[in-house]
């Protein structure tokens, strides 16, 4: 099963690294037979990876486990039409709209990744999230039944 990610910039953050770890790690073990980063802005990265990074505009013609980790995103990604299954990766406080976020977790499948986050959203929107590593394989084996 391919997996992607959708993140709003190509950059050095934190949360970023971890996503590009976890897709060199896929594609180096044989994990997944794609995986893909797509993004909104480009910004200086200097990470070699292994998978392949696209534009969100080339959305319309991905299938396969899209995760998306910004509010922003999640309701972009609901305007498009296509055949792959949107999943949230929730962040906790870092997203500026408590209610959007509310609505995310509540409309779409989600989960955090760590036990920090996973008090967080509990706090926050009230319902418990899996606690799923950030690992391409488990990520793929709880998502794609």
């Amino acid at each position: 099963m391919s997996i992607a990610f959708y993140v709003q910039e190509l950059n050095n953050s934190e949360p970023n690294l971890d996503i590009y770890n976890c897709l060199n790690d896929a594609v180096s073990h044989d994990k997944t037979n794609d995986a893909s980063l797509f993004i909104n802005n480009i910004n200086f990265m200097d990470r070699p990876v292994k998978f392949g990074i696209f534009n969100s505009t080339e959305l319309w013609n991905y299938t396969g486990l899209l995760v998306t980790n910004s509010v922003n995103n999640a309701f972009f990604v609901k305007s498009v039409v296509n055949k792959f299954k949107h999943i949230f990766h929730a962040q906790g406080s870092k997203e500026p709209n408590l209610m959007a976020l509310i609505e995310v977790v509540n409309t779409t499948p989600s989960f955090v990744s760590t036990p920090e986050q996973q008090q967080e959203i509990k706090r926050l929107t009230g319902k418990a999230l899996p606690l799923i590593e950030l690992d391409a394989t488990k990520i793929i084996e709880e998502f794609s039944k």
